[in-house]
């Protein structure tokens, strides 16, 4: 899908359209910070009136996520999402990159 994820399996990664069903499997206290970057500015800024069937890949040991639908156009909406150690030992969701593409 872009540059990094080109390198990934993404056949092995598990396909959702529903973010309760995504939320059951990353653990509870990880939901704030993935509903925060699953909601985030990005998807706000690219998701329009006409776009449709939202879904999010989740890699197997789920610590990335890439959200993506097609808008009306004919274009595709990708945002990446990643899971990072911060400096205090918390696990936090964050987003690594938002793109519109003309193909997957």
């Amino acid at each position: 899908m872009g540059q990094d994820d080109d390198k990934e399996n993404l056949s092995i990664w598990k396909l959702y359209y529903d973010l309760e069903h995504v939320k059951h499997q990353i653990p509870r206290k990880e939901h704030s910070s993935f509903i925060h970057v699953y909601y985030s500015e990005a998807r706000r800024s690219l998701l329009e009136n006409g776009d449709f069937m939202p879904a999010l890949l989740l890699d197997p040991d789920h610590s990335k996520a890439i959200q993506f639908w097609e808008k009306h156009d004919g274009t595709y909406a990708i945002i990446t999402m990643e899971k990072r150690l911060d400096d205090d030992g918390t696990r936090r969701w964050l987003e690594s990159g938002a793109q519109i593409i003309n193909k997957p």
